[in-house]
């Protein structure tokens, strides 16, 4: 991450611990490694302790996405989402629930212009028995690019690219 955008980047999150703020989505949008490894500063940065990693994780232990239900009816301070792992939209939206005030839903994704043409590897738990979908363009993932680009409350970092939210959640 460059200089620039990474002192943004770590002055928002600084801003978010300095004061009073509701819940809010983190999007961190580039390659896996690149993804974790923000993910793993901004949580640093922000003093957080009670973190759940979903989908898959490089150097630590994190709950498959098909385990997510476990989980509900808990608090964490972070939730870090892989969608390097798989997008599975039921399990976004019930941990979303999770997430403390003051707290961050982090999601890890491919980069937006390459993610909706990526094969899904949650995509074997979406098809019926006996048949087996050839990989397409997904619809969905290009609408919730859109939808998260959209929303004045979502902060994006990309690998080159800093977009603070448009309103601030304090």
């Amino acid at each position: 991450m460059e200089s620039k955008i990474a002192g943004s980047f770590s002055n928002w999150l600084k801003n978010r611990r300095s004061k009073p703020c509701h819940r809010q989505l983190l999007v961190l949008s580039g390659n896996s490694k690149w993804t974790q490894q923000t993910a793993e500063l901004a949580i640093q940065k922000s003093k957080f302790e009670n973190i759940l990693w979903v989908g898959d994780r490089d150097d630590r232990n994190s709950v498959e996405i098909n385990r997510y239900k476990r989980y509900l009816g808990q608090e964490f301070t972070a939730i870090v989402y892989n969608a390097h792992s798989g997008v599975r939209a039921n399990a976004l939206i019930a941990l979303s629930g999770s997430v403390t005030s003051q707290g961050l839903m982090i999601l890890l994704c491919p980069d937006f212009s390459k993610w909706p043409s990526l094969h899904d590897p949650e995509v074997k738990n979406k098809e019926s028995y006996g048949y087996s979908a050839k990989p397409i363009h997904s619809y969905f993932i290009q609408w919730l690019v859109t939808k998260l680009q959209e929303d004045d409350f979502v902060t994006i970092v990309t690998q080159d690219k800093y977009y603070p939210a448009r309103k601030q959640a304090w």
